[in-house]
């Protein structure tokens, strides 16, 4: 029929395509499913045969795309998953009836463990500041404490703040902390009592 005969009827147009004179209108159930579209159907939904549903993504407020695989490429999909759904409780030495649970308990382990290493290493990183602090060179009545470390530049900014922290207090100085590839932090610290034009204590990434 004719685009404006389409659109009368209420034939939906679910992709921003250019559409011609004359256009495709596919019904499934009458208005409960009228759109425009250009590619291939069949007859009746019992040729589909299996459905295997792949995707599915927001193509417009209210209205979901659904991708899926059919016929004997929806078998080919279904023996793929269940396939890797096999792999998977051997890995893990479980039953597929289990696998959700014990992935989930993976999960929380793995998250646990990365909060613990992030304690250990704030815990490290707070002693060999102290160390650091303690062993600061004096140049011209100012501390100076450089060194270098294995890690981001994240970890060094970390490294050189805490060190910072750990000055004397109303003692000037200088942090330096560089890492093995090459990076670079510096920070400043400044007693309270110097003129007011004197910048806070401050930091900068090389």
């Amino acid at each position: 029929m004719t685009l404006p005969e389409a659109k009368e009827i209420g034939a939906l147009a679910l992709f921003d395509e250019t559409y011609g004179e004359k256009v495709r209108v596919v019904e499934i159930g009458g208005p409960w499913s009228r759109e425009l579209c250009g590619g291939t159907h069949v007859a009746h939904a019992s040729q589909i045969g299996t459905v295997a549903l792949t995707a599915e993504s927001s193509v417009g407020a209210g209205m979901r795309r659904v991708e899926a695989a059919v016929g004997i490429e929806g078998f080919d999909y279904l023996a793929r998953e269940r396939d890797l759904v096999s792999r998977i409780a051997e890995q893990l030495g479980a039953p597929r009836a289990e696998l959700t649970e014990r992935i989930a308990g993976l999960l929380d382990r793995l998250k646990a463990a990365d909060r613990e290493n992030a304690r250990l290493k704030s815990e490290a990183t707070t002693v060999r500041a102290a160390e650091l602090a303690a062993g600061g060179v004096d140049a011209n009545g100012s501390l100076v404490v450089t060194t270098t470390m294995r890690g981001t530049a994240a970890d060094a900014r970390a490294l050189a703040l805490a060190v910072r922290d750990r000055l004397p207090t109303g003692q000037s100085g200088v942090v330096a902390v560089a890492t093995e590839d090459g990076g670079l932090v510096v920070t400043l610290n400044r007693p309270a009592n110097e003129a007011d034009s004197t910048p806070p204590p401050s930091s900068s990434v090389c």
